[in-house]
């Protein structure tokens, strides 16, 4: 994955928030919330792995956002950076989506540079660390599958209208916890759940 940062393409003024504001003040909120626990303590180990998970969340739904107001594809893009499972955001820049060889050459700008989850969220990784049940019709899971069931190219690709490639983002939080952001096609809408051992079942958080 590249690691340079190019510049936002701007398609006309709007008010409010801009992409990466947006992102930069949802991870300072969530790291606020993560100083009003002690850092020792298991209740902040299990509050961690749930913000890593909302803040994915999030990303998602501004990548949803941006692409109707540009009134192009976003796409959040997956890939190993720097030893982690880093996310950054992409938008297509002539009117065919975003493409494999529009990102290579630049034609697809990058309007968030790589991000890992770990970076504001410590001990939580993008990863399928303990047998866990499908979300997505995929029978069971087992540590060290592919967490990232997003369809080709690991994109999670949001239209103009409103919809989305769809899929599931697994998590495995510090405290062994498990959390999946799933996206759904039809709605682009975004959901957080939690797998809760007990009951053996995802819950919606």
């Amino acid at each position: 994955m590249a690691s340079r940062a190019r510049a936002l393409r701007r398609t006309g003024q709007s008010p409010g928030f801009s992409f990466p504001e947006l992102l930069l003040v949802v991870a300072f909120l969530g790291a606020v919330a993560l100083l009003t626990v002690p850092w020792a303590s298991q209740a902040r180990r299990a509050v961690v792995g749930e913000l890593a998970a909302r803040h994915l969340a999030t990303v998602f739904r501004s990548a949803r956002i941006e692409a109707g107001r540009r009134g192009a594809t976003v796409a959040v893009e997956f890939a190993d950076w720097r030893g982690c499972t880093a996310w950054r955001v992409i938008a297509d820049g002539d009117g065919d989506g975003v493409q494999a060889d529009d990102r290579l050459d630049g034609t697809d700008p990058e309007i968030r540079a790589p991000v890992c989850l770990a970076w504001d969220f410590p001990g939580t990784r993008i990863a399928i660390a303990r047998p866990l049940p499908g979300i997505d019709g995929d029978g069971a899971l087992a540590p060290g599958d592919d967490p990232l069931r997003l369809g080709s190219g690991d994109l999670a690709r949001f239209t103009p209208g409103g919809t989305s490639s769809g899929g599931t983002v697994y998590l495995h939080g510090p405290d062994g916890a498990a959390f999946a952001v799933r996206v759904l096609a039809s709605t682009g809408r975004v959901r957080v759940l939690s797998y809760d051992a007990a009951r053996g079942a995802w819950v919606e958080r």
